[in-house]
């Protein structure tokens, strides 16, 4: 059984008191100690919700034992320039993306140019829509996996995990708590409770009469794409009463069409997860800016899972050296 250090008192996650001593080790700032090596690792405890999370601290991966659910390299090199400095407060890491969580309105009109566009080349080392969800995902574990888990690991649990994952995480200024939905799951029963929450969640990218505002980041199960006659109506799991709007021609959704064809969606298991930018308008309408669809198995471990290793270096930037993925012994998997 995995234990840890709590002011000279070795614990584990099935005592009765290992939530007092995360609070007590909280409000002290104090670092518990991971037992799985002789000297300990130290590790951090972060506030979730009302409740709080044990963490592994960035950059002492490679210090765990073998077989320790903390042991891992970083996910990226430390990048040039990272300071590896604290303030006593918990880690933050800074996300640098290729995507725009800004929505602008329609450019001026102007006279025609027989020169080719040129697009801007300021975010193109950040992570992609694709990059920053296979990022999250190895941050909340879900790479993982073992039998145990069977029947355990549902949307609720890969929610629960992502939205710990995202704390201490920023996109510029913005807390990535703030700029990230995930729907919970749907109930019939609970349907009014839960459209005022998603509209409070919404709030912060609701537009302005002009078409500007910001952004927020969808990741859902993508449960049905249709053509119209503006682009397409996305249907995502949980979300069964708001369709979202894309205006696009609708060919980024032509992989997932071809499977649905070929294989009605959940017939083999197989879920296709959506990670978007949106916006919503006053009445609450929602209209996907830049998307893409990524498949994963029915234990929802990504299908394409050597594409982590492309996240680019320049993506992350962390107040301690390295970019670890965090640690949750207190979460169910």
């Amino acid at each position: 059984m995995r234990a840890f250090l709590f002011a000279g008192r070795a614990l584990t996650a099935h005592d009765t008191s290992f939530g007092e001593a995360l609070a007590a080790a909280h409000r002290a700032r104090a670092r518990p100690l991971c037992l799985c090596t002789g000297k300990g690792v130290a590790m951090y405890v972060a506030r979730l919700g009302a409740g709080f999370v044990l963490k592994r601290m960035p950059g002492t991966g490679s210090l765990h034992a073998p077989g320790c659910p903390s042991k891992g390299p970083p996910i990226v090199p430390t990048p040039i320039g990272t300071r590896g400095t604290t303030d006593g407060e918990e880690s933050w890491t800074s996300l640098t993306v290729s995507f725009s969580l800004a929505k602008r309105g329609p450019p001026p009109t102007a006279p025609q140019s027989s020169e080719p566009a040129r697009t801007s080349t300021a975010q193109r080392d950040g992570l992609t829509l694709a990059g920053f969800l296979h990022y999250l995902w190895n941050e909340a574990e879900l790479n993982k996996w073992q039998p145990s888990f069977a029947g355990r690991r549902s949307w609720a649990t890969v929610r629960r995990r992502l939205l710990a994952a995202s704390l201490g995480k920023t996109i510029g200024p913005r807390p990535l708590t703030e700029l990230l939905y995930i729907p919970e799951v749907f109930s019939v029963e609970r349907r009014r409770e839960i459209r005022e929450r998603r509209l409070a969640a919404w709030a912060p990218c609701v537009q302005s009469p002009e078409g500007t505002g910001r952004l927020m980041v969808l990741i859902g199960e993508l449960k049905q794409v249709t053509p119209t006659s503006y682009g397409s109506r996305i249907v995502i799991k949980h979300v069964p009463d708001r369709s979202f709007r894309d205006e696009q021609d609708g060919r980024r959704w032509a992989t997932w069409n071809l499977h649905a064809n070929a294989k009605p969606a959940g017939r083999d298991g197989r879920h296709w997860l959506v990670v978007a930018t949106f916006s919503a308008n006053v009445v609450g309408m929602p209209f996907i800016e830049e998307a893409t669809a990524v498949p994963t198995n029915r234990y929802w471990l990504l299908e394409d899972a050597g594409f982590s290793a492309h996240i680019p270096s320049a993506a992350l930037r962390s107040r301690w050296t390295g970019s670890d993925i965090s640690d949750h012994p207190t979460v169910n998997p």
